[in-house]
């Protein structure tokens, strides 16, 4: 049996008030993953039309900041899928049944039904090409493929018929990092290296700004960028870190505000000469590096902080949207092959494409979750999972909700148990997981 709590009673001398009820936090990560989703959209309906021209704020891509915001909650989530259950091979398992289903469903449909209409191959052809067959490889997230033989070829990005899907590898890359240092605790290694582990990537990062110069180069590790894997890693360890030791970490709206404003202060006023496309450039002054290597870090920390706050204060009100906002994964892997098609058919202008490519990706994500997603999480009642007891109001990861709606008596989240986490009493054991959990 899972443990989840009640309001907490008001301290002595505040009288019986209650403080501002908040959503379970499980409604405020799904909605934070599926803004974040469409953010992604957003960006490719700028990028694809016209690859040499981004839509960037602050001089960053929009996407990297949707990578961010994924990568940050996504560590929040998998790391405590992997406390309530500290099982390597049900982890595994779960992640499996979690990103393998959606991703073979739109790699079957992008190869033999989207791939036919839009080739410009004789249909023969295309289908006896072997590499054809060979995208379906990519249902192994590390065997990243990226053109179907003459599919979208007149379209101004034509490398790759899904350019969404080359995060995937670095997403399990994650999954096997929480998987590692689990089970190092397990036998015996202090908690704190998660941490460590943390300001590890931090370190590397500061080195990549000294020595590369151009922040996404720096080589691979097999499929994955090696500068990139290491700065969205950063966003992960931090979410990481932030569910861990989630009963001495308060997270505050203020302290994420402040957060942010440093970040900002940082990247606009101390460093204006430091453009960030698509993260910064060391150049050849000290106190550039310096202050490009800060940005950094406090990009990827603000970013984690502030959508775990955002997630366990959302409002109350959207707990009634539930059953709409658990589409984020199918939205992203979705999405650009419909942008792609939409191209194709004639769509080049960014804003046109978003208006029509925004509404399309959320709508066969919701199908995806319902048709695909969902009906696989209940092959693990297989697993028998044991879920441990947690303390303290430990949000359930956005991919894991129950198939049938919550009882209504399920007890609100207050902003005292937000901060103080004290347990109270059982609940009802989670019959699924989730992207990430």
């Amino acid at each position: 049996m899972a443990t989840t709590q009640e309001p907490s009673r008001a301290r002595k001398g505040a009288g019986n008030r209650i403080g501002k009820i908040y959503a379970d936090p499980q409604i405020g990560f799904a909605w934070l993953r599926l803004l974040s989703a469409l953010l992604v959209v957003l960006d490719h309906s700028m990028w694809l039309p016209d690859p040499m021209r981004p839509l960037l704020i602050l001089n960053i891509p929009v996407g990297d900041y949707a990578l961010l915001f994924f990568f940050a909650l996504s560590g929040y989530q998998i790391h405590d899928s992997w406390e309530r259950d500290p099982s390597w091979w049900r982890f595994s398992a779960r992640r499996v049944l979690r990103i393998v289903p959606p991703l073979a469903v739109v790699l079957v449909i992008t190869a033999f039904v989207i791939g036919p209409v839009f080739t410009t191959l004789p249909t023969g052809e295309y289908l006896s090409n072997g590499q054809t067959w060979a995208y379906l490889s990519m249902v192994v997230p590390f065997f990243l493929r990226g053109p179907l033989p003459g599919v979208f070829e007149h379209n101004p990005h034509n490398l790759s018929v899904n350019p969404s899907l080359w995060t995937l590898p670095m997403e399990v890359f994650g999954y096997g990092i929480v998987l590692v240092l689990g089970i190092a605790i397990a036998i015996g290694l202090h908690r704190f290296v998660l941490p460590a582990v943390l300001g590890g990537l931090l370190i590397v990062q500061g080195i990549y700004d000294a020595t590369l110069g151009e922040y996404d180069s720096g080589g691979f590790l097999g499929v994955m960028p090696m500068a990139l894997l290491v700065k969205f890693m950063i966003a992960f360890m931090s979410g990481v870190a932030l569910h861990a030791f989630r009963h001495k970490i308060a997270v505050r709206p203020r302290y994420a505000l402040a957060l942010v404003v440093a970040w900002l202060v940082i990247h606009e006023v101390f460093m204006p000469d430091a453009t960030a496309v698509p993260g910064g450039t060391a150049g050849n002054d000290g106190s550039i590096f310096r202050l490009v290597t800060l940005d950094h870090w406090l990009l990827g920390v603000a970013a984690a902080y502030t959508m775990i706050t955002l997630g366990r204060h959302w409002p109350k009100r959207l707990e009634k949207t539930r059953r709409w906002v658990y589409g984020s994964y199918g939205a992203y892997i979705w999405g650009a092959p419909l942008q792609q098609m939409f191209i194709a058919l004639g769509v080049t202008t960014g804003w046109v494409l978003l208006l029509i490519a925004a509404p399309s990706a959320y709508l066969v994500g919701l199908a995806s979750w319902h048709l695909v997603e969902l009906p696989t999480q209940k092959l693990r009642r297989y697993l028998n999972a044991r879920q441990l007891p947690m303390t303290g109001p430990t949000p359930r990861p956005d991919y894991e909700p129950a198939p049938v709606e919550p009882a209504p008596t399920e007890p609100a989240l207050t902003e005292q148990t937000l901060t103080e986490q004290a347990p109270t009493k059982q609940s009802m054991p989670l019959a699924t997981e989730k992207t990430n959990g």
